[in-house]
């Protein structure tokens, strides 16, 4: 996209690709994930700490062959060559003068504590890092204040925890001034409450009246924008699209008419508040019926998008956010990666079908990168046609894709680069990057953990964390009551880690941090234990690679001592003398068949896994994310595959975020992979695998290969076997299920990445 230019138009941006794309055949473009695994086996594919399972690991295994994708992956997107200069250049902006291009979105925070009559601690500095950490301008959204009356309210609510509409500009100016300490600028994501299909023009223009006044509110808070968001799916996006907006007044019919709400805020802005506050227009580029493909009849255009650009340009809007809307889920909205959570599956809709990137989304759509810089396209367009910046969200990640997205910039497709996840995972991003520290960015994983509140296993509230920031969401909560900041220790103590997984690379560098001595041993020859595995058969979308690298350079930064080739046990602990022992061992890999002595179907349990050991037709025990993720990789193969498990529906892929459990088990499924939920095997016969049905009928599924992937055995031998004699502290898979419930908080049936992380941090912060 570097090489497209100014005179973008929506005809040579498809001939600039296809041009890119030309003579590359699929075959050419998959270098084979699993292939580039290097044919490790999968010991313990999702599991929280891998090193030192009791799985043995082959060395080598036969390269994998995989089928055409319909969406080819360019893996080269992380290349990195640039100096980040267009990035970091500076930009004026209505009357601010960001230092940079960076834009921390008002994306949902879990932050917010609407019970207190200020601005609660957790929210206070979830904002104030970003702006330490060197974004240009920080959005907050509408949560962060309403409960201080700023919302489109002409009187005190019930739901103000002040008295009045002006106690809570006090309050809100001592954060804001506080944000320009940095250099950075503070804004406000708020919206009129109104609807498309109830609203009275009466009550539109009284709303629109009242937002006004709250802007100008916000003005003698100090604060230097408001944001007027009409995307994504919200209420208010129903007015501008015509698959929505079926009004017969002056807010419906022609697009002038539908936009009309929006230019009426933009210009009661401007009436209260003058030149002083900046007004980002926040809306879609385009719309694509993702639970019927093809069926687009009055979604929104990128042509309409564009002269509606024009209307908010001249109604006095300083600047505009981009991005698109898929109605049925709504996380593809603002998260197109979300599309690529299965391997070689790019392009899932979530309806078990599939986008197909050269003509779906207008063909405007960059579905070649795993979703990085997806909506940057289509920005391009809308930029085009106005002359005040332009910018989007969605996978911008700098770190991940250096060179696609400062080109971007640098080659006038955008301006303005808005960023939510990789700010939360690491909010220092902006001043590493700048410093040419990028090895020392907290990679984001792309995981959505951070957006998860969904249902796990239909007992459990799934709740919002980050699989790499282990204090995200949760300072200031009853978890972390003192907050981000990691306090030096009191006493200084000699720390064993005992294995180099996520987990206990986490636990070491996070001690060691605290200023503790810490040791790390490690079995293997490499830090990483099986997340290097699992990578196999994820492929590159979770980034687990760089997951491991970082972790890897914080040993070095922090002085942690590493020890890899040791195996330890009780007597060589006793020879050290440590004054704590994290242990980090991973669990065992369960067998119920391994002793099967049937000539066929071969029966193999997923920790030596070997793709010359499968045949066509696979029934997979277990509905794990170890299982689907080895599915989605045996799909890639051409294989025909079932699923066989004693859990209800909902918990396939239960150690998954819930968005990834929107799109990967209706793929599998649509893909010919029937999943036998509430299901057990009876036994293992000639040619197949009996199993009781949830209608308690026994069933006879044909297949050549059986692999057994049940969920991960406790292993605390280790632990077991020193807890008597030392301080010993279990984290992931390793710790009886007892305590892991424990420490988890609540109640829960699996185990992955994100709590190792969190145990490790934990288990850190306890010493």
């Amino acid at each position: 996209m570097g090489q497209i230019g100014l005179s973008l138009s929506i005809d040579s941006y498809q001939k600039e690709r296809n041009m890119k794309t030309e003579g590359l055949t699929r075959r050419g473009f998959i270098e084979g994930v699993g292939a580039a695994a290097l044919g490790v086996t999968a010991a313990s594919v999702l599991s929280g700490c891998k090193s030192g399972s009791t799985t043995t690991q082959q060395e080598t295994a036969p390269k994998s062959e995989f089928v055409d994708q319909l969406n080819p992956q360019d893996d080269t997107y992380d290349k990195y060559t640039t100096d980040y200069a267009a990035i970091f250049s500076p930009i004026k902006i209505g009357k601010m003068n960001l230092k940079n291009r960076i834009i921390k979105t008002a994306a949902g925070s879990d932050t917010t504590d609407a019970t207190k009559a200020w601005i609660a601690p957790i929210s206070w500095e979830y904002y104030l890092n970003f702006a330490k950490g060197g974004a240009a301008l920080v959005q907050c959204e509408g949560a962060t204040l309403s409960h201080l009356g700023f919302s489109a309210v002409a009187a005190p609510t019930a739901t103000m925890k002040v008295k009045t509409l002006e106690e809570g500009i006090p309050i809100a100016k001592a954060f804001a001034d506080e944000v320009h300490k940095t250099g950075a600028y503070i804004g406000l994501q708020t919206g009129p409450n109104v609807n498309v299909d109830t609203s009275t023009a009466a009550q539109i223009k009284e709303a629109v009246r009242l937002y006004g006044l709250c802007a100008k509110r916000l003005q003698l808070a100090g604060w230097d924008c408001i944001e007027v968001k009409f995307s994504t799916g919200d209420g208010l996006s129903g007015f501008l699209t015509r698959r929505r907006n079926k009004r017969k007044d002056e807010y419906g019919g022609s697009l002038e008419n539908r936009a009309r709400l929006f230019v009426e805020q933009i210009k009661a802005v401007r009436e209260n508040c003058g030149q002083d506050m900046a007004i980002m227009c926040h809306y879609d580029a385009y719309e694509e019926n993702d639970a019927q493909l093809g069926v687009n009849d009055g979604y929104l255009t990128v042509e309409e998008a564009a002269a509606a650009a024009k209307l908010f340009e001249a109604a006095g809007a300083d600047f505009i956010q981009v991005r698109c809307t898929t109605p049925g889920l709504e996380s593809g909205r603002w998260a197109p990666d979300n599309m690529h959570a299965g391997f070689h599956a790019d392009g899932m809709t979530g309806y078990g079908t599939m986008f197909d990137y050269r003509v779906h989304f207008q063909g405007l759509q960059d579905g070649k990168h795993y979703g990085a810089g997806g909506f940057i396209p289509a920005a391009a367009v809308v930029k085009k046609a106005v002359k005040i910046p332009v910018g989007t969200a969605g996978f911008m990640d700098p770190r991940t894709a250096p060179d696609l997205i400062n080109n971007a910039v640098r080659d006038g497709l955008i301006d303005l680069v808005f960023m939510n996840r990789p700010l939360t995972v690491d909010p220092e991003l902006p001043n590493k990057l700048q410093a040419k520290k990028r090895d020392e960015v907290a990679p984001c994983a792309h995981c959505f953990h951070c957006h998860s509140a969904g249902t796990a296993d239909v007992s459990v509230r799934d709740p919002e964390l980050c699989r790499v920031n282990a204090a995200l969401q949760r300072a200031y909560n009853a978890a972390l009551p003192e907050g981000y900041v990691l306090a030096a220790a009191k006493t200084v103590k000699n720390v064993m880690v005992i294995g180099g997984g996520p987990g206990g690379m986490e636990a070491a560098r996070r001690a060691a941090q605290r200023g503790h001595k810490v040791t790390l041993y490690e079995k293997g020859s490499s830090l990483g234990g099986m997340v290097k595995t699992a990578r196999a058969y994820k492929g590159v979308h979770e980034r687990l690679d760089d997951h491991v690298a970082f972790l890897t350079k914080m040993m070095s930064l922090n002085k942690v001592t590493v020890v890899t080739g040791k195996e330890v046990d009780a007597a060589f602990v006793d020879t050290q003398k440590p004054d704590v022992v994290i242990v980090a061992v991973g669990g065992k890999r369960d067998s119920k068949f391994g002793s099967s002595t049937v000539a066929s179907p071969k029966v193999v349990n997923m920790g030596s896994y070997n793709p010359s050991n499968v045949g066509s037709n696979v029934v997979v025990l277990g509905a794990n994310a170890h299982a689907t993720d080895l599915t989605l990789y045996l799909l890639a193969q051409g294989k025909k595959v079932q699923i066989v498990h004693s859990g209800i529906a909902t918990e396939v892929a239960k150690e998954q975020s819930i968005h990834f459990r929107q799109y990967i088990p209706p793929h599998l499924q649509a893909k010919g992979v029937r999943i036998w939920s509430e299901s057990t095997v009876q036994k293992i016969v000639d040619d197949g695998v009996v199993i009781k049905t949830a209608a308690g009928i026994e069933s006879t599924l044909k297949c050549d290969t059986v692999i057994e992937c049940w969920d991960m055995l406790d292993n605390t031998t280790l632990a077991d076997a020193l807890k008597s004699k030392y301080t010993v502290i279990s984290i992931g898979d390793c710790t009886s299920s007892k305590d892991y419930e424990r420490s988890a908080g609540q109640k829960r049936k699996f185990k992955n990445i994100l709590y190792a992380i969190q145990g490790g941090y934990d288990a850190a912060r306890s010493i």
